[in-house]
């Protein structure tokens, strides 16, 4: 399948999945499940910083992620590190 029909098909809410990433403050929390699709304001987070999207993953690919996030220099955890830091940055902007 092609990654642009699977990015559609998460976004739709056709595939349940899992974020897997740190906490973005009013946006989403760790771990939170995507039944019918994503919300506006991660959508419109995915827009401003892609390196999200890649921390959204099918819930029966959960085990293979959680594995490459393990990795130091894997790209799941690369993105995992921009978007903590995204994450901080919109932390403060909130107080």
């Amino acid at each position: 399948m092609h990654e642009r029909k699977k990015i559609q098909q998460r976004e739709e809410g056709k595939v349940t999945i899992i974020y897997l990433g740190p906490e973005i403050p009013g946006v989403v929390a760790a771990g939170a499940v995507f039944k019918n699709g994503l919300t506006e304001k991660l959508k419109e987070s995915v827009e401003e910083l892609p390196a999200i999207h890649r921390l959204l993953v099918p819930v029966k690919d959960v085990v293979k992620m959680k594995k490459e996030l393990s990795k130091e220099a894997s790209a799941a955890r690369i993105c995992f590190k921009i978007v903590a830091e995204y994450a901080a940055r919109k932390g403060v902007s909130k107080a």
